[in-house]
């Protein structure tokens, strides 16, 4: 168990509370004792202060309030470890970014090593997507640390799905087109596709506008298709997203 049904409400509510800026906090551990501590984003009055060191706002950086890391730091001095830092994306995706991984290192090592670090999808009003990440000692990378479940109350084949490419490909997906990472969210997979709409993993249909960039404009898996394409074309398709073979 990475985080608890309570620890997963408060993190999604706070979230959506300080949309559109990022929220941060963190979850402790002493033996069975957990602790939740959501903190304070003082990234805007860093940035008003020093607009150089800290050219960020809070829209996409979090800065931790000093007298949160003061608290912090008393819980560890009583035997807390950190279990989980998180953090939210406004308008983007749950992936671990560039500047997560150089906020989470010291020096090239890991400031927290037994820390999962979770990041969380905030699109409007509402939490899309959570992913959690760890730092893997002999590949010295953060990796997946999930298996797409920390929110059992969502649809799950996807997430699955999600979670197991992050392990053999970096982001998951093999075109940025379907990383989803500036749009929120996360990748559908893709089931099958009938006419002009699409069925994901979890049975969710969409209305396809894109048709491939072109190669669907006739639609997909069409009961009589031109002679000329191969008749594997009623099981193959090409689509802007993620299927489970691709």
């Amino acid at each position: 168990m990475l985080i608890t049904r309570e620890e997963l409400a408060a993190i999604k509510q706070q979230a959506v509370a300080e949309y559109p800026n990022e929220c941060c906090g963190v979850i402790l551990v002493r033996g069975a004792e957990r602790r939740h501590m959501p903190c304070r984003n003082v990234q805007d009055q860093m940035h008003a202060r020093d607009p150089i060191t800290f050219s960020r706002t809070a829209r996409n950086a979090y800065y931790m309030d000093p007298i949160d890391a003061l608290k912090l730091n008393r819980l560890a001095d009583e035997g807390f470890a950190f279990a989980v830092i998180y953090h939210s994306h406004p308008n983007a995706g749950a992936y671990f970014s560039e500047t997560d991984r150089g906020q989470a290192l010291i020096r090239g090592e890991p400031a927290y090593p037994g820390a999962v670090y979770v990041v969380v999808s905030v699109v409007g009003p509402d939490v899309k997507a959570l992913a959690a990440y760890r730092w893997n000692v002999e590949r010295r990378v953060f990796e997946r640390a999930d298996a797409g479940d920390l929110d059992p109350a969502e649809p799950a084949v996807s997430r699955r799905l999600l979670a197991a490419a992050e392990r053999r490909i970096p982001g998951g997906v093999n075109s940025p087109v379907r990383a989803f990472r500036s749009v929120g969210g996360e990748p559908r997979f893709v089931a099958r596709a009938e006419g002009a709409r699409l069925w994901d993993a979890d049975g969710r249909a969409y209305v396809d506008f894109v048709g491939s960039w072109g190669p669907l404009v006739l639609s997909a898996s069409r009961a009589a298709p031109p002679a000329a394409i191969s008749s594997s074309s009623s099981t193959a398709a090409t689509t802007v997203t993620r299927t489970a073979c691709s």
